[in-house]
């Protein structure tokens, strides 16, 4: 299944509202495009000064939240670890963009996302709208990091 990444969302989430809903909250609705999250601004950001001070970067905050309620961040459970794993999502970054992005070596599991139950099929899940979020488009399950790498690069469609 081929997904244009301009239809790709950062996925809701169980305990979204601790980490995301405020950040991506723009006048009362979400705005949960790839290229509204931190991961994607991260990058952004380091394109303008790679010598930028992460620790003063949303990603940061984000990530530090999360690994403050759940104790980790993809294994790390420090903020010198949290450093560690954004720099080397920073060179995942610049792998891509020197090398092309390897499919068969990272995939990226996105669901579309339905207001109806009976709309599911094995790529689509049901999520009911709230006060501010509107299921649309496809949301990524897994492989955020990878999808805002191939946003910031400009990547059109992803596998």
């Amino acid at each position: 299944m081929k997904v244009k990444v301009s239809d790709l969302r950062i996925g809701k989430m169980k305990y979204d509202f601790l980490f995301l809903n405020n950040y991506l909250l723009q006048g009362g609705k979400e705005n949960r495009k790839i290229t509204n999250g931190p991961h994607y601004k991260l990058l952004a950001e380091y394109e303008k000064n790679p010598e930028l001070d992460l620790k003063k970067t949303d990603y940061f905050k984000f990530a530090k939240r999360h690994m403050d309620f759940f104790g980790s961040w993809f294994g790390y459970h420090n903020e010198d670890g949290l450093i560690k794993f954004m720099k080397q999502f920073l060179s995942l970054y610049k792998n891509i963009k020197e090398n092309g992005y390897n499919y068969s070596k990272g995939k990226i599991i996105v669901f579309r996302t339905v207001i109806n139950k009976k709309s599911v099929d094995k790529y689509a899940r049901p999520h009911p709208p709230t006060k501010t979020y509107t299921p649309e488009d496809y949301e990524i399950f897994e492989g955020h990091h990878r999808a805002a790498i191939l946003a910031k690069l400009a990547y059109k469609e992803i596998e």
